[in-house]
């Protein structure tokens, strides 16, 4: 056991990491560089100087400027530029926005969009750049410098993410039904209440596709309240603490339990919830991964799929071990009469 909990520790201290990497990473623009001032000014126009690392002769470039509040919230464009041609012997491209003399923004920050043909609809890549402050009283002075800005991709094209497979859905259902049924009915040899209502937790809540039904709520209530445009920060947060909480529970449950067959109940359970609280945060690179077809099913079915067979299967293994095991006792037993 010691030797399984030293590999399993060492898989799962991987995997841990190349997903808090994954996400705090893969946000970042690098397919461009981005150069603005370091504050903008009301009436004045503000310049965006871009360089593509990569170029696409025959694609549209163009920048919005958005502006932004004291509570991070982005309500709406101020700027638009008019869109260019890129071209191959070109690789730096410059752009100056007019600011409205009666802007109310505390910051603003440039979104930069490659399309197809100079529209938001048919864009290929957007990144936006770090906000710089409103400066209302700026010095006609001082001289115009800029600066290089942390960009990160925002605003892709939407995730088109098909229906996960009803008859999947039905089966792991099913599955979990199974579970605590066999749990239920062997609960002298097999003692655990917790794993017959998780079981019968997890069969509900497959069937109801309760986290699609739960996103699609609070992602109409961020889009009401305003704040849909702020929600990756918090998502990221969230996402990450799942991740790492799912690992430390596994390992707990790989070290406190003695016997690998009754710990694999626990560690599909958690498995199970953890792929169905990532679904609900619905991070754009987690739900890449989860919706990724493997056998034309999507990888976080699959793995919901594995997990409950698992599951079924150790706990009936375990209750055979035990139920042979009280035999063998029961037979070696001596009894007399007195």
């Amino acid at each position: 056991m010691n030797r399984i909990f030293i590999i399993s520790a060492v898989c799962c201290l991987l995997l841990t990491s190349l997903l808090i990497r994954h996400i705090l990473k893969s946000g970042e623009a690098k397919w461009l560089a981005v150069e603005t001032p370091s504050y903008a000014a009301p009436g004045l126009n503000f310049k965006v100087k871009v360089l593509l690392k990569n170029s696409e002769p025959g694609r549209k470039l163009s920048v919005d400027l958005h502006r932004m509040n004291e509570h991070g919230e982005s309500p709406r464009c101020i700027s638009v530029s008019r869109p260019v041609e890129v071209t191959s012997e070109k690789t730096i491209y410059e752009f100056s926005l007019p600011i409205p003399h009666d802007i109310q923004a505390s910051y603003i920050f440039p979104v930069i969009i490659l399309s197809e043909d100079g529209t938001w609809n048919n864009r290929i890549k957007a990144a936006e750049s770090e906000a710089v402050p409103v400066n209302l009283l700026p010095e006609n002075s001082t001289p115009v410098i800029l600066e290089q800005r942390k960009t990160r991709n925002t605003a892709e094209q939407a995730l088109q993410i098909q229906p996960e497979s009803g008859k999947l859905s039905f089966l792991i259902s099913v599955l979990w039904l199974a579970v605590a049924l066999t749990a239920f009915i062997s609960r002298k040899s097999y003692s655990t209440a917790i794993l017959f209502l998780t079981s019968i937790a997890s069969a509900a809540w497959e069937a109801l596709d309760s986290s699609t039904a739960i996103v699609n709520k609070l992602r109409h209530l961020a889009m009401q309240s305003g704040i849909y445009d702020i929600r990756r920060e918090p998502q990221q947060i969230l996402t990450i603490i799942i991740i790492v909480t799912a690992a430390v529970f596994l390992l707990y449950i790989l070290h406190s339990m003695k016997n690998l067959f009754k710990a694999i109940p626990s560690i599909c359970i958690a498995i199970f919830w953890s792929i169905a609280l990532l679904r609900i945060l619905s991070l754009h690179e987690i739900d890449r991964l989860l919706s990724m077809t493997v056998a034309g099913a999507q990888a976080g079915q699959i793995i919901r799929l594995g997990a409950s067979i698992i599951c079924l299967a150790a706990v009936i293994f375990t209750i055979k071990i035990q139920g042979k095991s009280e035999q063998h006792h029961g037979s070696n037993t001596v009894h007399t009469d007195i």
